[in-house]
């Protein structure tokens, strides 16, 4: 083999002598797994939050709950809305809830919301309004509550994320 071909060959190849280089060096190597994301903590949280949920969908739907075999986490408020992975921000769902693919009305995942969002629902479940009530019922109970003015398009988020979760049930 031609020296040429040779360096060609080997371009794309690693052998052990430059993984210690780059070990010695401060380098980071990284899995397949761990440059798309997926650590060995997220993976725990992952597996514990299926067994959970029994392995079900438990994404809300108009007629209840998917109930669906599931196969992936979902983050109920998303992580770049500040949501965390913490497993009361996890459910598990199956693979065309967690995409969206369910259509028609009420169908599909819940609509995502930010954390302040849900804290604007959780204030409205604590004053006892119906999940039902309209956008100015709501910001009537939340300018009652609140010190400061809260934004129209955070008020209907709240509210579209409780008519779709359905009413409070307490046990």
């Amino acid at each position: 083999m031609s020296r040429n071909v040779r360096s060609a060959y080997s371009a794309g190849r690693r052998g052990r002598c430059q993984r210690i280089h780059d070990h010695r060096e401060g380098r980071k190597l990284m899995s397949a797994l761990t440059a798309r994301g997926s650590t060995r903590a997220w993976r725990k949280i992952r597996a514990w939050v299926l067994r959970r949920d029994g392995y079900r969908c438990q994404v809300e739907r108009h007629d209840g709950r998917c109930g669906k075999i599931a196969t992936d986490v979902d983050h109920i408020v998303r992580r770049e809305h500040g949501g965390t992975d913490a497993p009361g921000n996890l459910r598990a769902a199956c693979a065309a809830c967690n995409r969206g693919d369910q259509r028609g009305p009420g169908a599909g995942p819940a609509p995502r919301i930010t954390a302040g969002q849900a804290a604007l629902a959780a204030m409205l479940d604590t004053a006892g309004l119906p999940a039902a009530a309209g956008r100015r019922q709501a910001a009537a109970v939340l300018a009652a509550r609140l010190d400061h003015p809260v934004r129209t398009r955070d008020v209907d988020a709240a509210c579209r994320w409780r008519r779709h979760r359905g009413p409070l049930t307490r046990i």
